[in-house]
């Protein structure tokens, strides 16, 4: 008999449903599979990071799940910084962005 996947929005909802206010959420320290990169996410590298990424995630997955340890895939997450540091960046130009890191 298999055993249920282990969801982790289900179980740390509070952590990933967005609240009609801005509100501190506290988690606990764990560990995360990531890429870093600058300039335009559209660009082919950013492509092949990303490939990459769910090449690794999908390997350790389908592992665990013949140790009868399933589990569901988390989202894609990301954070965004502006050439001007944290606050109203939606109208950051990319195309600039990408230009300086090359």
């Amino acid at each position: 008999m298999a055993s249920e996947k282990l969801d982790l929005y289900k179980l740390h909802k509070d952590q990933y449903i967005t609240p009609k206010k801005p509100e501190m959420v506290k988690t606990k320290p764990a560990k995360y599979l990531t890429i870093t990169g600058k300039g335009d996410p559209g660009v082919e590298l950013f492509s092949r990071k990303i490939q990459a990424l769910y090449n690794v995630v999908y390997m350790i997955k389908m592992t665990k799940k013949f140790d009868r340890q399933d589990y569901v895939v988390c989202r894609l997450e990301g954070l965004w910084w502006g050439s001007k540091g944290p606050g109203d960046f939606s109208n950051e130009p990319q195309k600039a962005l990408s230009k300086k890191s090359n």
